[in-house]
């Protein structure tokens, strides 16, 4: 924990408040440095605790769970909530206590791939937006497991730990299997868009796909089912980015580095709505 300082220099008198005075206080649109100190080393400390070594990465609840059924069976989802949790390990020189994130889902690799060619007929791994704690993928959530981005957004995080340490051996090691899998996987799930009509006419479409927690008017339920969801193309283009960075690192075979360029040469353009911001579905729905 006494790896990292980071003060704010504040109002003093603030810190005579309970923390709840000061959340509340903030809310409010009051100013308070500290306080902003205050919960990154809290989220710091989280992150220690629900990792430890030899254990599962924090699910939904970290080890605080008061409850013998949480909602959503406090369960390790992958939506945003597992990321969310470990965005800033690296920065906040958290090495070690999150390698447990690394481990988890390194160790889910083998039912990723099953399910991958069992399910989808792909090769490489598809892990479901919940997963349990032993490991296991299952398919469990209606709608919901339709998003096959988990492992690209999960992939993320292996290149940043590289990226931030330089560390070649974990990228060699660790880093670059995990995102080789990820991206075998869309290298057979991703179709050419067969519609002339279509501005997308000839460019690699990813269907079903949905954007996270959100739904558009007339969509259908419980989650927005499109095709190539811009949140979803960006994180393709992402992973076959570092995979391509990756290949050229570690002296990959010239086929390895040619199959990630043709991926990103026909992935379809981010649209943009009529307010000037980068579209949620692949048309511009009125969203709820």
């Amino acid at each position: 924990f006494g790896r990292v300082t980071f003060e704010l220099k504040g109002d003093e008198a603030l810190e005579k408040l309970t923390t709840e005075e000061r959340l509340k206080r903030f809310g409010q649109g009051g100013s308070d440095p500290g306080l902003q100190s205050l919960l990154l080393q809290m989220h710091r400390y989280f992150i220690i605790c629900y990792s430890k070594k030899g254990g599962v990465p924090g699910n939904l609840s970290g080890i605080w769970s008061d409850e013998t059924n949480p909602a959503w069976c406090c369960d390790i989802h992958n939506d945003t909530n597992s990321q969310g949790m470990y965005f800033v390990a690296d920065n906040l020189d958290l090495k070690g206590p999150t390698d447990v994130f690394f481990e988890f889902f390194e160790n889910l690799m083998p039912a990723a791939r099953q399910i991958a060619r069992k399910i989808y007929g792909c090769r490489g791994i598809f892990i479901p937006i919940t997963v349990s704690c032993w490991p296991e993928c299952f398919k469990v959530e209606p709608g919901w497991d339709e998003m096959a981005s988990c492992a690209a957004w999960l992939s993320e995080h292996f290149w940043w730990r590289y990226d931030f340490y330089r560390d070649v051996n974990f990228l060699k090691e660790h880093a670059y299997p995990f995102l080789r899998e990820a991206a075998l996987f869309y290298m057979d799930y991703l179709v050419s868009d067969p519609r002339k009509d279509s501005p997308t006419y000839g460019t690699l479409q990813s269907f079903p796909s949905y954007s996270p927690e959100n739904n558009y008017i007339g969509s259908n339920r419980p989650v927005a089912l499109n095709a190539s969801c811009p949140f979803e193309i960006e994180l393709i283009q992402e992973l076959f980015e570092h995979c391509l960075e990756g290949a050229r690192i570690l002296g990959r075979p010239e086929e390895e580095l040619r199959e990630y360029q043709s991926v990103l040469e026909h992935l379809p353009p981010i649209g943009i709505d009529k307010e000037g911001r980068i579209m949620e579905w692949d048309e511009d729905y009125p969203q709820e």
